[in-house]
């Protein structure tokens, strides 16, 4: 309903988020009956989210479906983008240093 009144008052961004919350509410309610069609929901839910540049949301989206690998990059990203004026350059680098060491190489946990 929502979704439909922000399409007819021509609000864009509101119109997405309306439908991404629908979606996310509607992947909450059948996953449990209906695995494929939730995680399709929380798939699209994401997506809109991170469109719209709701990066949080979108990531708990990618946490429900089991992708952690996009839930992070959603994530350091979205902490780049908002506090980079506040760091050095150094800073920046030890964090993406960081992000590829963990991302890409195994975390290994010695006994």
């Amino acid at each position: 309903m929502a979704t439909m009144c922000f399409e007819k008052a021509g609000d864009a961004y509101r119109e997405k988020w309306a439908r991404a919350a629908g979606l996310l509410a509607t992947a909450d309610r059948v996953i449990i009956t209906n695995l494929e069609r939730g995680q399709a929901s929380l798939q699209k839910a994401s997506e809109i989210y991170e469109s719209i540049g709701m990066h949080e949301k979108a990531a708990t989206c990618y946490i429900k479906l089991g992708d952690y690998k996009r839930a992070g990059v959603i994530s350091f990203q979205s902490l780049l983008v908002v506090h980079q004026h506040d760091w050095s350059q150094d800073q920046k680098t030890f964090l993406l240093v960081l992000y590829i060491l963990l991302c890409y190489k195994p975390i290994m946990i010695l006994a």
